[in-house]
């Protein structure tokens, strides 16, 4: 065909649901980081798809022939995204002889850090974004008479092992080289080797919850490497938004010189200085990295389904995994939640075991859960070839984009996007222009929690006495006034970061207890006690949510959600069925928040109640959809908003209002920012429901219905949905 051989590479990726990605690596170390840029190409047919070079030979007839997995027209789209040539520029001459020789390219970083200033380092994934931190770093602490050091922070702990390989790597060959130097600080570390860390490591890599929890409070411990700080090294700052992002800006404040690195965002600049309230940063977004073409392919297993070829889509990934791994493929699985991790395996391991029994054993699960030597083991064996497959979830994700990471070195990957049932991943599928034409997405992230901040407030006063007076913390008894300052005493003067989660801001806790032996089972969210137990019975359809407004005349306000719980729904496991429900007397939850909605107006109302539509159920459906689109159009996770639920024996009028309501007590900044995007996240609800091929009055997970619904999607209208979603776009113009 006249083209160069192809990198063989293969992404699985399930949305939303789901997220399992199939990728190979040819190196025997992880990849280090490059984007996907976007170009628009028709989508082709399974038997154009078998015609093309994939991996420097015809791809699997099993997957692309007309007996293969693809012959019920499971490939919905293919996408090719053009590649890109590298662009060089001259090394900085003031760099050491030792970092001239190992390194080829250093961009633009050189000169923003060697100014002194805080800087943002925003490019593609595998574009080498980590010479931008690295460099600088060494190249400060490398002279012997310096005493400086660097503290490098991770979301994640296998990012941190993969950034020690690199710098131990990189500091190779040094005549002052000390592997002492550079130390991985985090839950892993053994306690035995903290204290010689804390007292010879130079450049420090943890992650936000030790940074929390560990170092700050205990920073007389880290006065040396605190003291003598230059560069505090922020990777992935991408990741630090929703609750974490609250927490994780009142962890971060002023130093000598922050670097971030972040993939491509709409807004970095911005993202960065209010993570670590900086008036000002230098954006570097030059990226000279070179790119091979990438190829994407859209996989809709409900075709099959509909054909009754295969009971899940579980299974459907399953069998591409297997049939990559017998194939030659070192692949990685990424999946939503560790329960698909296991039923991935599982089912993988059957087919191979019909298949080729020899290979049931070359793949594995890479979870949270698992002892530092386990996690360090999987990683070595799939790294090192070792292992031809494994299924995760992103606690082995190396950075936003996994497809953007296959494929370096101007090599051209594949990439299977499987699309489960969904709301957001049929959008993906019916209109695959809307995944890669849309614009980059701004990050969101609000240090104004109120919530957040009282919890980081006690803190503080633990790490350092305050001298403002703190009413609200002297009147919970955790401040006393010493020699005119306050100081934390708390309870039982324990470190209050050992009660702060940086994941969560709701931290009041209900314990599940065994009546019988009087044990505690277990500790969970307030808000989530009547739903997330396991033990307790599942609450019945009659929980209602109602929001009370303060000011109904806006579009975005402040709001108060309350729950309120009438009866649990006792279901036999073995069918499903109803057993029979239980009456329960149980204080409403309620908290203050953010909303931001739309008002439907009173003719599109009279006009659905006129074709003998539910305007209850139409509003229930069409804040549903709306919900499910929200993800497509700003970062943020499906646990991040919720909306309001038809209860069928609610006997309140109807709000005559399409509105989304922010799930975290205090809200986030996330309504503002829906607020802004409220006409586009109407147009994408009506598109999703208009194209849904179900016949069901209450629709289908494609469309209307929605996991998180806690009226457990009764009581839903999606031809009334539809005709409010016209009557509002309408009005709206």
């Amino acid at each position: 065909m006249g083209k160069k051989p192809k990198d063989e590479s293969l992404f699985i990726r399930g949305h939303a649901t789901i997220s399992p990605v199939i990728r190979h690596r040819r190196s025997s170390r992880p990849i280090d980081d490059a984007d996907i840029g976007s170009r628009p190409k028709e989508a082709c047919s399974p038997s154009k798809l078998g015609s093309r070079d994939y991996s420097g030979h015809s791809p699997p007839k099993q997957i692309s022939g007309k007996q293969g997995l693809g012959r019920h027209g499971q490939i919905r789209h293919v996408q090719e995204i053009s590649g890109r040539e590298a662009s060089f520029c001259p090394l900085p001459p003031h760099l050491s002889p030792h970092t001239m020789t190992a390194l080829n390219a250093i961009g633009a970083i050189a000169a923003a850090v060697s100014g002194g200033r805080h800087v943002v380092v925003s490019t593609s994934t595998s574009s080498g974004r980590s010479l931008c931190y690295n460099v600088p770093v060494l190249e400060s602490i490398s002279p012997p008479s310096s005493t400086s050091c660097a503290l490098y922070i991770f979301p994640t702990k296998a990012l941190a092992q993969d950034q020690l390989k690199t710098l131990l790597e990189m500091t190779q060959g040094q005549s002052n080289n000390n592997n002492s130097h550079v130390s991985i600080y985090d839950g892993d570390t053994p306690m035995k080797d903290r204290a010689k860390i804390r007292d010879s490591a130079r450049q420090l890599i943890t992650n936000p919850d030790m940074l929390h929890m560990s170092i700050l409070p205990s920073h007389a411990q880290f006065r040396r490497i605190l003291s003598n700080l230059e560069y505090v090294v922020i990777d992935e700052a991408h990741s630090y938004k929703g609750a974490f992002g609250c927490h994780t800006a009142l962890i971060l404040r002023s130093h000598p010189k922050f670097i971030f690195c972040t993939a491509t965002l709409a807004n970095p600049k911005e993202h960065v200085m209010e993570l670590a309230k900086l008036d000002d940063v230098e954006l570097v977004n030059n990226d000279g990295s070179p790119c091979g073409a990438k190829h994407f392919l859209l996989w809709n297993p409900s075709v099959a389904r509909a054909q009754e070829r295969r009971p899940s889509p579980v299974q459907e990934v399953s069998y591409l995994f297997a049939e990559m791994v017998q194939h030659g493929l070192r692949c990685i699985a990424f999946c939503k939640t560790k329960k698909l991790c296991e039923m991935v395996l599982a089912r993988t391991r059957e087919v191979l075991d019909e298949t080729s029994p020899e290979l049931a054993n070359s793949i594995c699960v890479y979870r949270g859960g698992y002892v530092a030597e386990d996690r360090r083991r999987i990683e070595a064996d799939l790294f090192g070839g070792k292992l031809r497959g494994v299924a995760t979830t992103n606690a082995l994700e190396l950075g936003i984009d996994q497809a953007g990471r296959s494929g370096r070195r101007s090599k051209e990957p594949i990439s299977v996007y499987v699309g489960f049932e969904g709301a957001l991943d049929q959008y993906f599928m019916n209109f695959p222009q809307k995944l890669f034409g849309k614009p980059v997405e701004h990050c969101q992230v609000d240090s104004q929690n109120h919530k957040v901040l009282g919890q980081h407030l006690a803190c503080a006063a633990f790490e350092k006495p305050l001298c403002p007076v703190m009413v609200a913390l002297k009147e919970k008894g955790c401040l006393v006034n010493n020699s005119g300052v306050r100081k934390y005493v708390g309870p039982d003067n324990k470190s209050p970061s050992r009660t702060v989660s940086i994941r969560a801001i709701e931290h009041d806790r209900c314990k599940v207890i065994d009546k019988q032996g009087y044990r505690v089972l277990e500790e969970i969210e307030e808000s989530k006690a009547f739903f997330q137990s396991d033990i307790a019975l599942p609450p019945t359809s009659a929980s209602s949510s109602k929001t009370g407004m303060v000011r109904t005349t806006a579009q975005a306000n402040s709001c108060k959600v309350t729950t309120e719980w009438a009866c649990f729904d006792r279901i036999w496991k073995s069918n499903n069925v109803l057993s029979d429900s239980i009456e329960v007397d149980l204080p409403p939850y309620s908290f203050d928040t953010q909303a931001a909605w739309v008002t439907v107006p009173k003719s599109v109302r009279a006009a659905v109640e006129q074709r003998k539509l539910g305007f209850q159920g139409g509003v229930h459906a069409a804040s549903h959809a709306l919900l499910s689109i929200v993800p497509l159009h700003m970062m943020c996770s499906a646990s991040d908003l919720g909306t309001w639920c038809a209860d069928p024996q609610q006997t309140s009028k109807t709000p005559e209002r399409i509105l989304l309501y922010n799930k975290h007590p205090g809200g986030i900044g996330l309504a503002s920012q829906v607020k802004l995007l409220f006409g586009e996240l109407l147009i994408g609800a009506l598109q999703l429901i208009s194209t849904c091929t179900c016949t069901n009055l209450d629709g289908c997970p494609n469309c209307i219905q929605s996991f998180a619904c806690s009226g457990y999607n009764k009581n839903l209208d999606e031809a009334a949905a539809v005709l409010i979603l016209k009557g509002v776009i309408e009005n709206e113009r």
